[in-house]
This record gives C-alpha cells, structure tokens and sequence, in this order.
C-alpha cells in the first residue's frame, strides 16, 4: 500500500482527450503509479475546492498548466514534476506537516509517456500577459477549477 487509508467518493474525472495510442506508438510497456503522499504522510484535502490539494493540481496539469515546455503535449514526467511542486506548495500554506506526492514508475519503451495533448481541446482562454496577480477559474457550480 502507498497511501494511508483515507475517505473518498468516486467521481468520472473529466480531462483533454487521453492519449492511450502512446502505448502503441512508442511500444511502452510496464506501470506508473503517482501517489497523493509518501506512506508515513497525510493527504490534505480542501471543503473550497472540493478535491484533494493532489488530485486538483493532477487536474490542472492535466488540463494544460503541466505543459513546461509549451509543446502541447503533457507527459508523465511533465505531470510528476508539476503535480509534486504544486501540492507542495499549497501544503505549505495551509499545514504544519508536510504532504510530498511520489510515485513508482516501471515503464520500458521509447520516449516519455504523453498523457494529454492541449492542441486537441475544443476550447482555450488566453489570459493577456499583462494581468497580474492569482486567477481563479470556476465552475457553473462556483467550483474551482484552476487557481
């Protein structure tokens, strides 16, 4: 086991178009596990955002905000490294413990593993350069979706 045992609700997590044609591409083989905390850590949650701090910034990479070199394509070692900092950082304001995602990863192939590619996405919001400070998106329900 990788986690602590905690509560949870399933829910359908929707995301940009998987890819699952990577597998075939690239001829990957193997696992990958991403994990909310190491075993002798909680897992955060939050009533605001009505996620786990780990699973909101999962989402939010997985959207896009994980694309660190702007390719459209948003791959397991892009979602990894933004889904560790992230919750990190939202921990740290909000807990005196610390919670550090981690993961397992056993794959042999060619080529990292994409995830999601944004280019495929039916729609976008552009955000001029020029307005600063932190921006909340949300729901119909006022649900937040990127912060």
């Amino acid at each position: 086991m990788f986690t602590p045992t905690k509560g949870f609700t399933k829910k359908a997590l929707i995301v940009p178009r998987f890819l699952p044609s990577f597998l075939t591409k690239y001829k990957t083989t193997g696992y990958a596990y991403l994990t909310s905390c190491t075993a002798d850590e909680n897992s955060y949650e939050s009533d605001t955002i009505q996620y786990s701090l780990f699973t909101f910034s999962m989402l939010a990479g997985l959207r896009g905000a994980a694309d660190g070199n702007g390719d459209g394509n948003i791959t397991l070692h892009e979602l990894y490294q933004f889904v560790f900092h992230e919750t990190v950082n939202y921990v740290e304001k909000i807990a005196s413990e610390m919670q550090h995602p981690s993961y397992k990863i056993k794959l042999t192939g060619t080529g990292d593993v994409i995830l999601t590619n944004i280019h495929q996405n039916t729609s976008r919001l552009m955000i001029k350069p020029a307005i600063k400070g932190n921006i909340i998106i949300k729901d119909s329900s006022q649900r937040i979706i990127v912060d």
